[in-house]
């Protein structure tokens, strides 16, 4: 509404990202923007890389598409970072990111200036391999409830189905968290 633009937003369930990519370039009708989610989000950094052979050294992980421009963005780090600015977080507060995934490597990117950064994640290999990849320590997961922490950023999909992720990971309550699992309801 905001631009005029007579238009829907429509959720597109897609096995193979390449296939659906080629149908949007090949395709007669106009596409404004995709929003791309796991496991996809990577795989837009290599989609993007073969259309202008370039390569976002800092970070190429994408959520957003817009297709007329052939122009890639990375939404999540500025939520990220607004969300560092809302809360107030500190470069002396202990953090904890959860997770091994996109949304995870995308927290780390956006805490890179916050020296006391942890990762933990189910997938212990995963995980390890993140933390190295940013140079941070990994916590084992049996390790989480001795720990404390000041902000939580949960980057699992641990509550998209309404499951109580503090009960689950068993972590003490902290003051500040960031939950990114979204489901249907508010």
């Amino acid at each position: 509404r905001k631009n005029n633009l007579n238009a829907v937003y429509l959720p597109f369930a897609v096995d193979k990202l390449d296939d659906f990519l080629n149908w949007i370039r090949k395709s007669k009708l106009t596409f404004y923007g995709f929003s791309v989610t796991m496991p996809y989000k990577k795989e837009m950094g290599k989609w993007r890389k073969s259309l202008s052979n370039e390569l976002d050294k800092k970070f190429p992980v994408y959520n957003l598409f817009l297709p007329e421009k052939n122009e890639f963005f990375n939404t999540d780090v500025i939520a990220f970072q607004k969300a560092i600015r809302f809360l107030k977080i500190k470069k002396n507060e202990n953090i904890l990111i959860l997770g091994s995934g996109d949304s995870a490597e995308t927290a780390l990117f956006a805490f890179k200036k916050f020296p006391l950064v942890y990762v933990s994640s189910r997938n212990e290999n995963k995980g390890r391999k993140l933390s190295e990849k940013f140079g941070r320590n990994f916590i084992n997961q049996r390790e989480l409830n001795s720990r404390k922490f000041d902000v939580i950023v949960n980057c699992t999909p641990l509550g998209m189905n309404n499951e109580d992720f503090l009960r689950i990971t068993n972590l003490p309550l902290s003051a500040k968290i960031i939950d990114l699992p979204y489901g249907e309801e508010k």
